[in-house]
């Protein structure tokens, strides 16, 4: 049950950005993550949102993570 609220809480958000401030936000799924092999998921998709549990859990993410090169 916690990751089906995990699931809607993220697409909750994903509208609320959308529909509040016009930002469209992807969803960090496993299809995005195959989709972008040996790419780093976070500079070919700057605006994600993502589960904490799903980045706390997967190692690859975490180091994507840290290399990535935020300009904000």
């Amino acid at each position: 049950m916690p990751h089906r609220r995990a699931g809607r809480l993220v697409e909750q958000w994903q509208d609320e950005l959308f529909f509040k401030f016009g930002l469209r936000f992807d969803l960090l799924t496993n299809q995005l993550i195959d989709a972008n092999v040996n790419l780093n998921v976070f500079e070919t998709n700057p605006l994600l949102i993502a589960r904490m549990d799903q980045l706390s859990r997967n190692e690859e993410l975490q180091k994507q993570l840290k290399d990535t090169e935020w300009t904000w």
